[in-house]
């Protein structure tokens, strides 16, 4: 933290998606980032001895945002449709 900017917290952190069979799909196991985030955590005022969570977080509209790469769906087709031929058996 600084002066400037006392409620973000500065942390390193590291993304890898992988896939069911655990092949990595996205990101990067090894190498963390540095990562600036807005975190709002909760208290019920009713409880004074409960315990904090986490709420929600804040994005400001200056962060980029990634979008992760999905299946590539031919013109006409669904989603859903997409899925259900991925999760088929293939019959010799």
């Amino acid at each position: 933290m600084n002066q400037g900017n006392i409620y973000g917290m500065h942390t390193q952190q590291t993304l890898a998606i992988c896939d069911w069979f655990g092949r990595l799909m996205y990101g990067q196991e090894d190498v963390p980032k540095n990562v600036l985030e807005y975190v709002v955590f909760e208290k019920h005022l009713t409880n004074p001895y409960g315990s904090w969570g986490m709420h929600g977080k804040i994005v400001p509209p200056w962060a980029p945002m990634v979008m992760i790469p999905g299946p590539q769906l031919k013109p006409g087709e669904e989603y859903e449709e997409a899925q259900g031929e991925a999760q088929k058996p293939q019959l010799a």
